[in-house]
């Protein structure tokens, strides 16, 4: 569901929704959610690398995706720069929307073209939209940086100094982005705070954590935090104990 316009060939999700998913997607341009069905599909398409099944490669993963980068191509428009970019979209659960550009859209519409066009050739498909899926890339804006290009360590460091704000995500997401960035010491650091009754918004001895209620994903993504300490492949290169040292002498 979502905006009349994109129906035709675009596809979207609302964030949450009732047993029926009948949630609508929200209008870009408005600070609205746009990307949680492409966010999703990483997933799936995890699901296919672990398994290397090409039957939901083809069958979920590319004609899916297809639709849901085909929504985004509906709103990304030239700016003076050359450059393409995105109007006002949301970054789940972060309280500031920018005027354009989030870095979560960004990033789907990347990871979405590269998928898309490396699906088309393993599957065999000759898809009228590979151009398109080259070009976006080449000419999406890129994620924001500072002068050096640093954006990730000076963000995580600024945003987790911030301590009355830490729930338990705080510390399974900043164990994954540090694990990413190959310091496993501050990683498994914050998953130790995470398993601390004392910390706040702890996981619990039933593998729950509570914040207006009882919920189970952020133990799940600590499990995905460890295995991000252990073992990590991007750009076709399995990364063995990136962010992984044992105690004592090595």
């Amino acid at each position: 569901m979502g905006p009349a316009a994109y129906r035709a060939d675009g596809s979207g999700i609302g964030r949450s929704s009732g047993m029926f998913a009948d949630r609508g997607v929200g209008e870009p341009g408005t600070g609205a959610g746009t990307g949680d069905l492409t966010w999703a599909l990483h997933n799936v398409w995890l699901s296919y690398r672990h398994s290397m099944d090409k039957a939901l490669l083809r069958d979920t993963v590319h004609p899916v995706l297809r639709r849901a980068l085909s929504a985004y191509l509906h709103f990304l428009t030239p700016g003076s720069d050359g450059k393409l970019h995105l109007p006002s979209t949301l970054s789940p659960e972060y309280p500031v929307v920018p005027p354009r550009d989030t870095t979560h859209d960004l990033a789907l519409i990347r990871w979405g073209c590269q998928t898309l066009v490396e699906s088309a050739e393993l599957l065999g498909i000759d898809d009228a939209l590979t151009p398109r899926w080259q070009e976006v890339p080449a000419r999406l804006t890129p994620c924001p940086a500072d002068h050096n290009g640093d954006l990730i360590t000076k963000s995580v460091t600024r945003r987790h100094a911030l301590t009355g704000a830490h729930r338990g995500y705080s510390y399974t997401g900043a164990a994954s982005v540090c694990a990413t960035t190959g310091d496993g010491d501050t990683a498994i650091g914050y998953l130790r705070k995470f398993f601390d009754p004392s910390t706040r918004f702890p996981c619990r001895a039933n593998t729950h954590h509570t914040e207006a209620g009882p919920v189970i994903e952020t133990p799940l993504s600590a499990s995905q935090s460890l295995h991000d300490m252990f073992c990590q492949s991007r750009g076709g290169v399995v990364r063995v104990f990136p962010a992984f040292r044992p105690p004592g002498p090595t």
